[in-house]
């Protein structure tokens, strides 16, 4: 089933605006329902109906995907990975990490992660 424009459109806004304020662990619902200009209830069922996820596992995710990225394409340390995208503890990062997807953060590196020689330019 795909989004229709409207769906994308608002799907795309919530995340350019977690994407925003990604370093910034004090980001939460409230700020997230004032840069949409929507209330709490309004942006709890959409987002709910649109991805199944609460607001907060909606952000968690985002901020998850994001430090997957960069996990695998920086040489960045697992901490600095952390802080830059909102978690400021690093054992809550790996046990959410963890359950995204199915791996240690460190575990991934090694999975995922080419050694700088054997990257492929882009």
């Amino acid at each position: 089933m795909g989004f229709d424009f409207e769906h994308k459109e608002f799907v795309d806004n919530c995340i350019a605006v977690v994407e925003r304020h990604m370093d910034d662990p004090e980001f939460g619902i409230r700020a997230f329902c004032r840069e949409l200009g929507v209330s709490h209830p309004t942006l709890y069922r959409r987002i709910k109906s649109l991805s199944g996820l609460t607001i907060v596992e909606f952000i968690r995710s985002l901020r998850l995907r994001k430090s997957a990225e960069l996990l695998i394409t920086t040489g960045a340390a697992i901490s600095q990975v952390a802080m830059q995208t909102g978690f400021n503890d690093i054992k809550y990062f790996r046990e959410q990490f963890v359950k995204l997807f199915g791996v240690t953060p460190s575990n991934f590196i090694k999975k995922y992660r080419q050694p700088l020689g054997n990257r492929k330019a882009r």
